[in-house]
């Protein structure tokens, strides 16, 4: 996105210039590389997303309440990681990285900043914090779930209840604690202990959310604020996917109409997939050749494929030739070219509690319908919608802005589902 790029040179250009009444030819903050006063310890931080990288760093844990209305109650432990400035003598506003998901831990992900972001790095430190139930900061995350998609719904939600009841009572935590609300003052508690009066974030993705949270409850503290890839926290994102995805594709058979070599390779793209779409209305059945496995491909299957390509200009530049491949029913070679990643992996608690309790997060069906009539993304999203619907019952209600603190067990048995939005 275009306005991304300004949002970030305009953070280069701020952020490398000396506040009013500082100075860079003194240290500003002599206890920053200290956590709640205690030394933090040389590490290595690693991330192997969105590429491989590593980078010398100080980490720490920093011990905060579960619920802060219960100050002597549960802790939990927050991972720390502070990559110092270059410079000896750095500016006394770091930069705070906010990972994405929900899920993502930004020790994990981000050792790649320091490199990307030279300019900054070279006199502001970078902090990096796993969220809450995430990385090293208490994780959390649900026993597996049997696949309830071809029940009938009764015996469906029957199972769901089941395994909800079972899965909350074996969780030593209380998930209502682990919302983006909640996050967004275990952030300022880093602030406060790592001795800075003011900050800079930098989120991308969900991470844009949560920096929204934190200019919302903790304004006063930031100085400048990118949200890369992010959405207002008032626009219920999921709603519009469908509507967004299409409008993605549309754009993409154009610029390859207007694009010589794409339109000479491939001079009958939209009707290519104006006739795939018709063939899978009905689901097709299909051998792999290496495998000997079966798969079903449908329009579900197929949106999954195409969004995800979309996500990245690589391997969107690779649509053309993966629809023209599946229309001649070369579907293994088109799966190589724009196949969805495989699911799966850990579901972690708090990203379940942030989705059934945050309104940015609503995924209304009747919504997505009427956003995304005729997108060819509408399935799926409907599909996903509906499953929404059902999981939305499992977590308690969580902790959101503006609403009254309170404590209560951490044991939620029986009444289980009756939480969500």
């Amino acid at each position: 996105m275009r306005y991304v790029g300004v949002l970030a040179t305009a953070w280069l250009i701020v952020a490398c210039t000396a506040q009013p009444g500082s100075s860079v030819g003194e240290d500003p903050t002599p206890s920053a590389r200290l956590l709640a006063g205690e030394p933090m310890v040389a590490c290595m931080i690693k991330g192997e997303y969105p590429v491989q990288a590593q980078a010398p760093a100080l980490c720490g844990t920093l011990s905060v309440p579960e619920d802060r209305s219960n100050p002597e109650g549960r802790q939990i432990g927050l991972r720390v990681a502070v990559v110092p400035a270059v410079a000896t003598i750095h500016q006394p506003d770091p930069l705070f990285v906010v990972a994405g998901g929900p899920g993502d831990a930004a020790t994990q992900f981000f050792a790649w900043l320091p490199t990307v972001f030279k300019e900054v790095h070279a006199t502001h430190d970078i902090v990096l914090i796993d969220q809450r139930g995430t990385g090293d900061s208490n994780p959390l995350t649900w026993p597996e779930m049997s696949d309830t998609s071809r029940l009938p719904e009764a015996k469906a939600d029957a199972l769901l209840s089941a395994w909800a009841r079972d899965a909350l009572a074996s969780t030593d935590a209380d998930p209502r604690f682990y919302t983006t609300t909640v996050a967004a003052d275990d952030l300022d508690a880093v602030r406060a202990a790592l001795g800075y009066e003011t900050i800079n974030l930098y989120g991308t993705s969900y991470g844009g959310t949560l920096a929204q949270y934190y200019l919302r409850q903790h304004g006063q503290r930031v100085r400048v604020a990118v949200l890369d890839g992010s959405t207002p926290v008032d626009v219920p994102v999921f709603e519009w996917i469908a509507a967004h995805s299409q409008a993605a594709l549309d754009l993409l058979f154009q610029r390859c109409a207007y694009d010589p070599a794409c339109r000479e390779a491939f001079p009958r793209l939209a009707d290519e997939w104006a006739a795939l779409m018709d063939r899978l209305a009905t689901p097709l059945t299909i051998v792999d050749p290496e495998s000997g496995e079966k798969a079903i491909i449908d329009h579900i299957k197929l949106a999954e494929a195409i969004h995800t390509s979309l996500l990245t200009e690589s391997a969107a530049a690779q649509i053309p030739l993966g629809i023209h491949l599946a229309h001649k029913s070369q579907w293994t070679e088109a799966a190589k070219i724009i196949g969805a990643p495989p699911s799966g992996g850990p579901t972690f608690v708090m990203a379940d509690e942030i989705f059934c309790s945050e309104a940015w997060a609503r995924f209304n069906s009747t919504e997505v319908a009427r956003h995304g009539a005729g997108s060819y993304a509408l399935p799926r999203e409907l599909a996903l919608a509906r499953g929404a619907r059902r999981h939305v019952r499992v977590p308690p209600s969580g902790r959101r802005a503006g609403r009254r603190r309170g404590g209560g067990p951490h044991r939620y048995p029986g009444a289980v589902v009756g939480g969500g939005r």
